[in-house]
């Protein structure tokens, strides 16, 4: 990660339309691929900002545009693909258990889920696919989406700007948050899941009529 963002501070001191460009694939590729650290660039382009190498609102919107053609993008495929194509392809199996938990949420607060989705570490890409296949309206899931990205980065870059070269002490606190909250957000999802299955059990018997018999 030193190597890329030496790089991209690089770019920005030399051709910041490119990084302005960077800023916005990295927050679009990681709604694809979790694995690639969006968050992290989004800290390192307010610092940059804070050197002068770049300017603030080119970089606002450039991550929040990356970020909500991605959830725009996993939300459509769920949406046309369906729950039987989805599954078959690798990556969502791999995601299956995410996906469950993310589904319980979805049916069980709708939209709020959508307006909390950047702040649920692990739930990010899943949530956006899992909306799509609840078919959930678009003119609810948008702006939803927009009010939850642009809170969170607006949050990523102001601890960027506020940190300046400390900007990895921003990232560390990231982490910790991110672990925390992963495993407080995967407790309550095995405690749903629990609570689910014990009260299905409970639940009675649906008994059907007997029919009269014919003498």
């Amino acid at each position: 990660m030193a190597e890329f963002t030496d790089w991209l501070a690089l770019v920005a001191s030399n051709h910041p339309f490119e990084a302005y460009t960077l800023l916005f694939l990295s927050a679009f590729v990681e709604n694809l691929f979790p694995p690639v650290p969006g968050d992290t660039v989004t800290v390192f382009g307010a610092y940059l900002v804070g050197r002068g190498a770049l300017a603030l609102w080119p970089v606002i919107w450039a991550t929040f545009s990356g970020s909500t053609l991605g959830f725009a993008g996993l939300f459509l495929l769920g949406r046309t693909l369906g729950r039987g194509a989805l599954m078959r392809l690798s990556w969502v199996q791999r995601s299956g258990e995410r996906l469950a938990r993310a589904e319980r949420l979805c049916r069980r607060r709708g939209v709020l889920v959508v307006v909390a989705n950047r702040f649920l570490p692990g739930l990010r890409s899943v949530v956006s696919i899992t909306v799509g296949l609840l078919r959930m309206p678009v003119w609810q899931v948008l702006p939803a989406t927009m009010l939850s990205i642009f809170a969170w980065n607006g949050l990523l870059i102001w601890a960027g700007l506020l940190a300046g070269e400390h900007w990895q002490t921003v990232i560390a606190h990231l982490e910790r948050y991110n672990q925390v909250f992963g495993g407080v957000l995967a407790a309550v999802g095995i405690f749903i899941g629990i609570w689910w299955v014990r009260r299905r059990k409970r639940r009675p018997p649906v008994r059907t009529p007997s029919r009269p018999t014919r003498s």
